[in-house]
This record gives structure tokens, sequence and C-alpha cells, in this order.
């Protein structure tokens, strides 16, 4: 494209301090117990992160799924998020998923 067509190619650069926040969603595996949405909220009132979504399911083995749209700042912020919930006790795995 750049060859065949120059007048199309435009130099970017990505501010990475942006300020503002960025809608991201997350993925949670984890077995059910009592106050684990209590234990992850916690994390997320903590940074300050809103939460615009919550949707959490059991399986028939008391297996939780649950899915969060959040509100952040950075990746820096959402690599630090996803670390501190992944320690939380009973949590099987914590990621991001693409939108």
């Amino acid at each position: 494209l750049a060859k065949a067509h120059p007048e199309r190619i435009m130099d970017v650069h990505w501010n990475q301090n942006a300020a503002g926040q960025f809608a991201v969603d997350i993925a949670i595996e984890a077995f059910d117990r009592p106050h684990l949405l209590r234990d992850i909220s916690q994390i997320l009132a903590n940074e300050k992160i809103p939460i615009l979504n919550v949707k959490m399911q059991q399986d028939n083995r008391n297996r939780i799924y649950g899915s969060f749209s959040l509100e952040i700042t950075d990746m820096e912020q959402l690599s630090r998020v996803i670390d501190r919930i992944a320690q939380v006790k009973d949590i099987a795995s914590v990621r991001r998923v693409q939108r």
C-alpha cells in the first residue's frame, strides 16, 4: 500500500499517556464461595475503577464464569488489577477479552 499509494500514508504517533478512560472487558473463572464478588469488587473500588457491567454464571460443578466491563485509565492500571484479582482466593484465571 505504501508503495502503490504513498499519498494515503500518514505518520501517526499515539499518546501513551493520554488522559481519559477506556472500556475493557475481563473474564474470570473461579470456584464459587461466599463473598467472591465482594472481594473482586473491593479490588476495583480500591483502584477507583468504574464497573460498567457484570455477569456471573455458575455451572453444575460449582465453578463461576464472570465477565466484567470496566473503565480503566491505562494499560498499567489494567495489568495491575488483573494481577490483584488473580491473587484472590479461589480465582482460577483472569484475562482480558478483546471487544
